[in-house]
């Protein structure tokens, strides 16, 4: 409980972090499990642990599940096969596949 705690804490942190730093920073990629893709502008590459999200990135799950903290809201959101997101500054939304878990 105290290690979950202490990992909540630090994530907030980075949030609020990556805000200042670089406003158009909206996440971070916790974890992927399986085959994800990210796209970002016409550049598309396969999604990694500790990839920074910005605006305007879109995140295609092949395979397994993906989780990424949505610093906007501080929220930890877990994705699974078969869904694109789409983030933006305040949001992120479905385009297609299964709701994500928050």
């Amino acid at each position: 409980m105290k290690q979950r705690f202490l990992t909540c804490m630090a994530l907030l942190v980075l949030c609020s972090s990556l805000s200042l730093a670089q406003p158009e920073q909206v996440g971070l990629v916790l974890g992927v499990q399986g085959e994800g893709e990210l796209q970002r502008g016409s550049e598309m590459r396969v999604l990694r642990m500790a990839e920074s999200l910005f605006a305007g990135d879109r995140i295609q799950m092949k395979s397994g599940q993906a989780s990424f903290l949505f610093c906007p809201s501080a929220e930890l959101v877990t994705i699974e096969a078969g869904a694109l997101l789409v983030l933006d500054q305040n949001r992120y939304q479905v385009e297609a596949g299964p709701q994500p878990l928050t």
